[in-house]
């Protein structure tokens, strides 16, 4: 797990709702605190979809609710905070696994998640693995990590 602060709020904010930066990521869950306190839960209900077209990840992609979630948070007042969780794909999930050069099979992480955090304090990026059963070994977990590292150098989003 890390956790960095990202210097330039609103270029993160732009990349995430207006471009494509963070469109291969699925949504989790969103909190964003206004008048109301908003909660969108990421995670797919089977009961809506039919056998033919229900998806095969357990949540909802980023790319079909980021317009949604941008709705909510314009307007002339910042929320007080905004939690987004995201999750990789499972192709994602795979590759990472496999590039970590590490023990574990895919199937034994349950997820990699990315964890955006808005308040009064600033923004915040914080990862974090799920393994299905305890490990002392972090290999995938650093791995996870430092790929997000260099996702936000590559997508120019300045951190401390």
């Amino acid at each position: 797990m890390i956790a960095v602060q990202i210097d330039d709020i609103k270029l993160f904010m732009g990349k995430m709702f207006k471009e494509d930066t963070f469109d291969d990521f699925d949504l989790v869950s969103a909190t964003i605190h206004q008048g109301i306190i908003f909660t969108l839960d990421g995670k797919i209900n089977p009961d809506f979809y039919t056998e033919e077209t229900l998806p095969t990840s357990a949540y909802v992609s980023w790319i079909d609710y980021k317009n949604l979630v941008f709705s909510i948070i314009k307007g002339n007042k910042t929320p007080s905070l905004m939690k987004i969780v995201f999750a990789v794909s499972y192709k994602s999930k795979q590759n990472l696994v496999i590039k970590s050069n590490s023990n574990f099979d895919p199937d034994e992480i349950n997820d990699f998640y990315i964890n955006i955090l808005f308040d009064s304090n600033g923004l915040k990026v914080i990862t974090g693995t799920n393994y299905k059963q305890f490990t002392l070994d972090k290999s995938v977990e650093s791995y996870f990590d430092d790929s997000i590292l260099k996702f936000l150098i590559k997508n120019e989003i300045p951190f401390i």
